[in-house]
C-alpha cells in the first residue's frame, strides 16, 4: 500500500477536505454537548433570577440595601442613646457616692 503523496493542488485540496471532515466529526459532538449544557445552565439561572418577578432584580437589591443602611442608622442612634444613658447613670452614681462619703464623714 502506497502512502498518499499529493503531486498537484487538487490532491492537496482533497487532503484538506478529508482533514476538515475528520476534524468536524470530532469537534461537532463536543460543541453540541457544550451548547446543550450551557443552554440548560442559562435556563436554570434565568428561572432563578426572573422567576415571576414583576420588578427588576437589581432594583429590588438596591431597595433592600437602602433599607438595611437605614436600619443600621437607627441601631446606631439607639446604641448612642444607651451609651448616653449609661454615662448619665455613671455620673449620678459618682455624685451619689461623693454625697454618701461626705454624709458619713460628717455624721
Amino acid at each position: 500500500m502506497q502512502p498518499f503523496n499529493p503531486d498537484d493542488w487538487m490532491d492537496v485540496v482533497a487532503l484538506a477536505i478529508l482533514a476538515a471532515f475528520s476534524f468536524a466529526g470530532v469537534v461537532a459532538p463536543v460543541l453540541i454537548n457544550n451548547h446543550r449544557r450551557y443552554a440548560k445552565t442559562l435556563g436554570d439561572i434565568k428561572e432563578q433570577v426572573a422567576n415571576s418577578h414583576d420588578t427588576n432584580l437589581r432594583d429590588d437589591i438596591d431597595d433592600l440595601a437602602q433599607t438595611v443602611r437605614e436600619g443600621f442608622v437607627e441601631i446606631r442612634k439607639d446604641i448612642s442613646g444607651l451609651r448616653e444613658e449609661l454615662r448619665t447613670e455613671r455620673i449620678e452614681r459618682i455624685e451619689g457616692d461623693k454625697l454618701r462619703v461626705v454624709y458619713n464623714a460628717g455624721g
